[in-house]
């Protein structure tokens, strides 16, 4: 065996240094295990364990354990889908993701990667809806509807979007085919474009 080459005691192959991960403890400086049965090993082990990882993750963002382990419970009796679309956790490269309050990280519910993003700018949306359907009742406004939309992307315009599972109204062009206009001149019903920037 050459001095830049080590014997992989787990696949029992011999190799250069570079196939080795680096390990400042060890004499040598690289780990004993080559990379691919270190990679393999990993795998294995989140196959056997899937929720170690969000164990982990959750109890060091502060999560208290009680609450970790009864996420763990939501997860497996609701068969590890989210919550808001009901789509697969194996549909996503990463796992479902636990919603929970932030006042004292008791979880809420299951979401997976793409409504877990969303969230956020839902509830911002609600303090945006309550805005102006307050503002809308000043000037005598029946009816006002909401949808989400993109012009950018055409999100709710036509079709509805996957990038908001959570919205489940009809699209904007929708809407405007359910509106009654009685005659050509409309001065009683009020229209207003509105975009948060």
């Amino acid at each position: 065996m050459k001095q830049n080459e080590k014997r992989c005691p787990k696949c029992g192959r011999t190799m250069s240094l570079t196939n080795f991960g680096k390990h400042k403890d060890t004499k040598s400086g690289v780990s004993c295990y080559c990379k691919h049965c270190v990679s393999e090993a990993s795998r294995l082990r989140r196959v056997k364990y899937p929720d170690e990882n969000s164990i982990c993750n959750w109890l060091n963002s502060g999560i208290p354990r009680k609450y970790v382990y009864l996420a763990l419970r939501l997860k497996h009796r609701r068969k590890r889908r989210c919550d808001l679309c009901n789509v697969s956790e194996s549909k996503f490269q990463r796992l479902l993701n636990v919603d929970h309050r932030h006042a004292n990280g008791s979880p809420r519910g299951l979401l997976c990667p793409t409504c877990n993003s969303h969230i956020g700018w839902y509830e911002r949306n609600k303090e945006i809806i309550e805005e102006y359907q307050t503002f809308a009742k000043q000037l005598n406004i029946p009816e006002i509807r909401f949808a989400p939309i993109s012009a950018l992307r055409g999100d709710n315009v036509v079709n509805k979007s996957e990038s908001t599972p959570w919205y489940t109204g009809p699209t904007l062009m929708e809407t405007l085919e359910t509106i009654e206009i009685a005659e050509a001149r409309n001065l009683e019903d009020f229209r207003l474009p509105v975009q948060y920037v």
